[in-house]
């Protein structure tokens, strides 16, 4: 009995696993903080896109939007607007799935200046989320991003 009490040859492991345990939670804590920052720059880049097509879209020749007058964000040109933000979203897997809603406002008459802004909101899977540090007890997030850019289109009709 005496000399299982002095036997230290698991002791070793014990500790090892006592102290890995921690860091290793911690260690994917980290990696879930840093995707989540990653996925945060993706939508910034899809609402960054959206405007960027609003800009250019909202003013142009309704021939190529079968005939939707310039600034109505509706029909064929709002989903040309929509596509230029889900390119962006699409190249993560985590936003392939959807939902995404992609909204634009100014665009009711606007003038030279006035600004154009893009909202763009995506649901972003945790990687682990049992972890709970980033997102909570739910799996997802809401990652939301906006964008504005002045209107530069022509002050002419068509």
């Amino acid at each position: 009995m005496l000399r299982a009490i002095r036997d230290r040859r698991g002791a070793i492991m014990l500790e090892t696993l006592i102290a890995f345990l921690p860091l290793l939670f911690f260690f994917v804590g980290i990696c879930q903080v840093a995707d989540g920052y990653a996925h945060q720059l993706i939508v910034q880049r899809a609402a960054s896109a959206a405007v960027r097509a609003a800009v250019v879209v909202l003013p142009d020749d309704p021939i190529h939007y079968r005939n939707v007058r310039p600034h109505q964000y509706i029909g064929a040109r709002k989903r040309a607007i929509d596509r230029a933000a889900e390119i962006i979203l699409n190249a993560s897997n985590t936003f392939r799935k959807g939902p995404h809603k992609i909204r634009v406002t100014g665009v009711r008459r606007p003038k030279g200046g006035d600004p154009i802004t893009a909202s763009v909101s995506a649901r972003y899977t945790c990687i682990l989320p049992l972890l709970g540090m980033f997102c909570g007890r739910r799996r997802h997030i809401q990652l939301n991003a906006e964008a504005t850019l002045p209107y530069q289109g022509a002050s002419y009709a068509y």
